[in-house]
């Protein structure tokens, strides 16, 4: 008998595919799953063929609730317990957001919490229109990641983080997307295929250009527009010696023509 939780990783042509999988608690995390998350996202990396990273919830209520409370409170050592799930949630989402390959978070049903900090980890954030996303952490007297709360003041400037987390509300998909807090929202009926499409069409594109568009945006991100123009540049040399290249073939064909 497998544990109720796990994490899944699949590779079709391009595009990798984690889930997380613990529909019975709405795909809530434990310390193992989490570690397992990790352990993904360093395969995917390790992965040449893979161009493009989805990472969902399985049964589709759910992208994830979060931490797993269950385990968090049994015995007494809670202080110690969250402290190593606060550790565990921070790996796998500097994991994510150090992955050099585009990262989609497909959210669906419930995301709150630490499934939030992961999702906030991806490059884009799609949502299903069913989707209610939320960070709680107030209610229990917590503060959340200092990493995930300043990912969230870059999507949604300082005021509506400041909503966001000191009200503790659960969000409709069209309002997070009004605040920037998710990119677009599909109908739920389709969001699967609709994920799907948008990470095959990104991972059709020339993946030197999308990869230094991430570096390029989150250089921006950060106020360093020095590292984004030497990478620009980087690529757009690359770029201009291949057409160089191209040019003195179609010139050697005509010669021989």
């Amino acid at each position: 008998m497998r544990r109720q939780g796990r994490i899944t990783l699949a590779v079709d042509g391009a595009v990798a595919r984690l889930v997380i999988d613990n529909p019975e608690k709405r795909n809530a995390l434990d310390l193992a799953m989490i570690a397992e998350l990790s352990a993904g996202v360093r395969r995917v990396s390790s992965d040449r063929r893979v161009r493009v990273l989805v990472l969902s919830g399985a049964g589709g209520k759910a992208f994830s609730a979060g931490a797993d409370l269950d385990v968090l409170t049994e015995g007494r050592d809670f202080s110690q317990r969250l402290r190593r799930i606060e550790q565990a949630l921070e790996r796998a989402a500097r994991a994510l957001a150090r992955l050099p390959i585009p990262t989609i978070a497909a959210l669906s049903g419930y995301c709150m919490g630490g499934g939030v900090q992961i999702a906030l980890a991806c490059d884009l954030r799609f949502a299903a229109d069913d989707l209610a996303i939320g960070i709680p952490a107030v209610r229990m007297g917590l503060v959340y990641p200092r990493t995930a709360l300043a990912k969230l003041v870059r999507l949604v400037g300082a005021s509506r983080a400041k909503f966001v987390l000191m009200s503790a509300q659960a969000f409709a998909a069209e309002a997070a997307a009004a605040m920037g807090l998710v990119d677009a929202v599909f109908p739920a009926r389709r969001f699967k295929l609709a994920v799907d499409d948008l990470a095959n069409a990104i991972a059709g594109h020339p993946p030197g250009a999308v990869r230094a568009y991430k570096q390029v945006i989150d250089a921006l991100a950060d106020d360093n527009a020095a590292a984004a123009e030497r990478i620009a540049r980087k690529v757009n040399r690359g770029n201009e010696m291949y057409a160089a290249l191209e040019r003195v073939r179609a010139s050697r064909k005509r010669r021989a023509d």
